[in-house]
């Protein structure tokens, strides 16, 4: 039974050593793409195990290993959807408990009717003044957000 999923995207190839902490009693590590170099899923699989997604930036990597969106049952009821580009979701948000998404690089939770819409932000180079941040949900119940900034 998984605890604590990890949320992180466009890290762009740069893995911060603070991820070991904030990561580390998560089960699961969903990387929401823009990952460009494919070591930084090695890195993280160090803590534990990964599903990853491709961003618009990740051109590189293979698309069968990463793929555009990704759907997720966990725990047996609880059902995730992870995409880079929330404009490019062709689905209704409220099939979904989770919706998973980066690109912006701005750290975001709301909720369109009970869906969690999440986006970690970036834990790459910092991009213009918005925060490097990524997240921790707790989903032992109603899923529990928590944001780590540096």
């Amino acid at each position: 039974m998984l605890k604590n999923i990890g949320v992180i995207s466009d890290t762009h190839g740069l893995i911060r050593t603070e991820v070991y902490e904030f990561f580390k009693d998560c089960d699961l590590i969903i990387h929401a793409g823009d990952i460009v170099k494919e070591s930084t899923i090695y890195e993280l699989e160090s803590i534990c195990k990964v599903e990853a997604i491709s961003g618009n930036n990740d051109f590189m990597l293979n698309q069968n290993i990463y793929p555009d969106y990704k759907k997720l049952n966990l725990n047996g009821s609880l059902s995730i959807y992870v995409i880079h580009d929330l404009t490019y979701m062709n689905e209704e948000y409220t099939n979904y408990d989770i919706v998973i998404h980066g690109h912006t690089h701005k750290p975001s939770e709301e909720y369109i009717n009970d869906t969690l819409i999440l986006n970690p932000g970036s834990f790459g180079p910092r991009r213009f003044s918005l925060p490097i941040s990524l997240a921790v949900v707790n989903i032992e119940s109603k899923p529990q957000v928590k944001f780590f900034n540096i």
